[in-house]
């Protein structure tokens, strides 16, 4: 089989710039609601350092496998992003959506190393905006902050966020570096209020 520049070697899937041509094309083509699900690996680095590089390898390999089948069964489309991130693309359905994230956890927890130390997250976005469609990389970077939540509030391992909810965290995010040059340059004053009591 030739190689090709658009398809990673290690786990048969897109590679993310092609993921996201892919997907751009498709929403173009498509007006209806689409979902996006990432998977992050919690430690994934520490899982290569201590059980070695092959075997995190093959554990890519493995998940990739898993989604190259779940594409061709399920008209899905997923793409691998680098590092331990993977990204899953599909019409709305909620039984599919928990399916995907319960075959993934399964493929992971076949590794005998895997722990509690190796939790993985996912983060989701669904697109119910008929006006405002995002591009697919805008989706994945609304998928990466869900992953962030997920991982603070532990609470559970998937966190979706929709459109008002991805606006919002949006917001949060660019203000913090104008927060952060607004306190180097002195500009935030501090007022104190006292407080008394009287008998």
């Amino acid at each position: 089989m030739t190689e090709s520049p658009n398809i990673d070697i290690l786990t048969g899937l897109p590679t993310s710039r092609y993921y996201w041509a892919i997907l751009d094309e498709m929403f173009a083509n498509d007006p209806d609601d689409y979902c996006m699900l990432t998977l992050d690996i919690e430690h994934f680095s520490f899982f290569n350092k201590w059980y070695g590089r092959k075997k995190g390898d093959d554990m890519l390999n493995t998940i990739g496998s898993f989604l190259v089948a779940v594409d061709r069964v399920n008209g899905t489309h997923s793409g691998y992003m680098g590092g331990d991130n993977f990204s899953i693309t599909f019409k709305r359905n909620a039984e599919l959506a928990s399916d995907l994230c319960a075959g993934i956890r399964n493929v992971i927890s076949m590794y005998p190393a895997i722990d509690s130390s190796f939790r993985p997250f996912f983060g989701g976005y669904i697109n119910n905006n008929k006006e405002i469609k995002p591009t697919a990389i805008e989706m994945y970077d609304y998928t990466v902050t869900a992953i962030n939540k997920a991982m603070e509030t532990m609470d559970s391992d998937v966190y979706w966020v929709d459109d008002v909810m991805a606006e919002r965290m949006q917001k949060e995010i660019d203000l913090m570096p104008k927060i952060h040059m607004a306190m180097k340059n002195g500009e935030f004053t501090f007022f104190l209020q006292p407080k008394c009591f009287l008998n």
